[in-house]
């Protein structure tokens, strides 16, 4: 039997690209972090990995397991998805699978039980029905109750932003964060919309916002794709002095430039999340429906502002502006934000589950 046999293993069901985002496999990489100090071998099952995912799991002891490309739309293809994992069985132990993935579904689920003794999911919607052994929904303003019609399986719920998924290099950055946010000066903006290209979304945003406040004493960084960047460069946005652009962060790039930031307008979910455990004063443009509930409980709980709240497309440049000249606001986004998030999710999960 191979040394990797004698371990225990968690299998992560997960898919990311430049096209649906990263947001998923970067809180299964932060879960497998601490996984990996406690001995298990963590494996990633993933349709189609790009250059990008191969090189984050070069740089860690995750191993890749590449599944063929299938939409997993009916039976039948769940069926070939199924078997094709469990064609590993001879090569890996089936301790356990936590599954971060909209498609799989109830059936894929049942069927995945003839394999693994531990299923775990890592959901955001609360609106399918599930059959696994544990539902971990890390969002604010998630409850138990929740899941009380739609949990087939009675599996244990550990619902809300105390059981937070984010990376250990924004946690190590906390400390630093609170001193920094003692003073709230507002000079330095970045925006960040997480890694998904948006294509003329973004670039269409940043005219709107240099048109309002490009006049006024700020300085701009902005996180996008290599995609994204490609299409700014054709709209000459990069030669304006005051925005600097920058691609293909690693998380503990992107959390110094949460930490050294004055102010960020960004993407709700995960991302909204780490800001919060930073303290950054934020505001939320939410790109995808799913973002919306969480960002909609944290404009409410005072942890930031939302630009969107009725239509995704529809941003509120005037409440961003009255936003950054309201220093009392800012501050009270700060305090809120670091009261919210302590950055022990992980620790908990992995001590209540594993």
């Amino acid at each position: 039997m191979s040394e990797v046999n004698n371990l225990k293993c968690v299998f992560f069901r997960v898919d990311a690209n430049a096209k649906i985002g990263y947001g998923h496999f970067f809180r299964c990489i932060s879960l497998s972090e601490e996984l990996l100090k406690k001995g298990y071998k963590c494996i990633f099952l993933i349709q189609n990995p790009d250059q990008f995912i191969h090189n984050l799991a070069s740089k860690s002891d995750i191993i890749i397991e590449c599944l063929e490309l299938n939409s997993l739309s009916s039976k039948r293809k769940i069926d070939l998805e199924i078997k094709s994992i469990q064609r590993l069985q001879s090569k890996y132990s089936f301790d356990y699978l936590v599954i971060d993935h909209y498609k799989v579904n109830r059936y894929w689920e049942e069927r995945a039980f003839k394999g693994f003794k531990n299923i775990y999911l890592i959901d955001d919607l609360a609106n399918e029905p599930h059959f696994v052994n544990a539902i971990i929904n890390p969002n604010i303003g998630k409850y138990c109750k929740d899941y009380k019609s739609i949990n087939l399986n009675k599996a244990v719920i550990l619902a809300g932003q105390n059981y937070s998924i984010l990376n250990k290099s924004f946690i190590a950055m906390r400390s630093e964060a609170k001193l920094k946010r003692r003073k709230i000066q507002i000079k330095n903006i970045l925006i960040s919309f997480g890694a998904s290209d948006l294509g003329k979304y973004l670039t269409s945003f940043l005219k709107n916002l240099l048109d309002l406040i490009g006049g006024h004493n700020y300085s701009f960084t902005v996180v996008c794709s290599r995609n994204d960047l490609d299409l700014i460069l054709q709209s000459k946005l990069d030669q304006n002095t005051k925005i600097k652009f920058l691609t293909n962060l690693s998380q503990t790039e992107l959390g110094r430039l949460y930490l050294h930031a004055d102010f960020c307008i960004g993407a709700g979910g995960v991302s909204a999340l780490e800001r919060c455990l930073l303290g950054l004063p934020s505001a939320i443009v939410t790109v995808a429906k799913n973002q919306i509930p969480g960002s909609i409980e944290m404009d409410s709980l005072g942890c930031a502002v939302l630009l969107n709240p009725v239509n995704i497309k529809a941003v509120d440049f005037d409440v961003l502006l009255d936003t950054l000249k309201d220093k009392k606001k800012l501050a009270d986004f700060s305090n809120k934000s670091f009261n919210l998030i302590d950055g022990k999710g992980v620790y908990r999960i992995i001590s209540e589950l594993f």
